[in-house]
């Protein structure tokens, strides 16, 4: 289980980065993981403490 944590995790970061990039802001991307497939309760932790 923990190499798939990291994996996502990540894959979360890179989305991130690249959305940042694109000019879409943090929030927004994660309005639009949190309600896809890309929910994750690690994703909600991580960056509620943020």
């Amino acid at each position: 289980m923990v190499p798939a944590i990291g994996f996502y995790t990540e894959a979360v970061a890179e989305t991130i980065v690249l959305g940042e990039t694109m000019g879409i802001t943090a929030d927004t991307l994660y309005e639009v993981l949190s309600n896809s497939y890309g929910q994750s309760r690690i994703y909600e932790r991580n960056y509620l403490d943020i």
